[in-house]
């Protein structure tokens, strides 16, 4: 099997599993799989992707660049969702990377607008 036709998967790290629960089912939404596993959490997205989240304190907030991204039909509405829910979205002026006010960026032929996580995992959502 190829790579570039293989599924492929993102992983966060998070100080506190519970903590973290909380966010990704309380505030963005998402379900998580039936496991046994207390080592991890996965929630399953779109296409046959997920998400793991795993407890690791040593790997907690040290990803500077963004982890994953999902790919949405109205970025807009999404935003508006995720912001009622808390979310707070980042805005960027630097080299190559400048958002507007609600911290979307045109780059090429999508808008993409990102946010964090409490454990500093920086997410994206984008629209083509």
């Amino acid at each position: 099997m190829s790579l570039r036709t293989s599924p492929i998967s993102a992983v966060a790290a998070a100080w506190d599993l519970n903590e973290a629960r909380h966010f990704y089912k309380g505030t963005l939404g998402l379900e998580q799989a039936d496991s046994s596993s207390t080592e991890e959490l996965v929630y399953p997205c779109g296409e046959a992707t997920d998400l793991v989240v795993y407890e690791s304190s040593g790997n907690a907030d040290t990803a500077k660049a963004t982890i994953a991204t999902w790919e949405v039909s109205n970025l807009d509405s999404e935003m508006h969702t995720l912001e009622k829910a808390g979310v707070e979205f980042k805005r960027y002026e630097q080299p190559g990377l400048v958002t507007d006010q609600r911290g979307i960026a045109e780059l090429h032929d999508s808008r993409i607008a990102w946010f964090r996580d409490p454990d500093g995992n920086t997410f994206a959502i984008s629209q083509d």
